[in-house]
């Protein structure tokens, strides 16, 4: 099946701000990431990767993180400031970060 990219949503508000394609930070997506991760792990519990990125989809069904300048999921949470991308046995997790003091 062929994504049409350029007819999504978030592809949409990246044109209408003047961007072309790839030219947004994912620092961009971070608000929705870090909402998603607020409602279903307010604490910080670890979460699969894979788990977010369907939730993602549900709440934005034309996300997609090559918009952000990233092939996939990991490689967008990799360069947040408010999410860590954590390893454990092999499966990739995902928290919000403690906050700083």
């Amino acid at each position: 099946m062929f994504w049409d990219l350029e007819s999504s949503k978030t592809f949409a508000v990246a044109r209408r701000a003047g961007n072309k394609l790839w030219t947004l930070s994912p620092l961009d997506a971070e608000a929705l990431v870090v909402g998603v991760l607020r409602e279903i792990a307010p604490d910080g519990e670890l979460i699969a990767l894979g788990r977010l990125s369907k939730l993602l989809k549900r709440r934005e069904p034309d996300f997609d993180s090559r918009v952000y300048s990233r092939r996939n999921i990991s490689g967008l949470i990799r360069h947040m400031q408010l999410v860590e991308l954590v390893d454990l046995d092999g499966v990739p997790n995902v928290r919000l970060r403690a906050p700083q003091d």
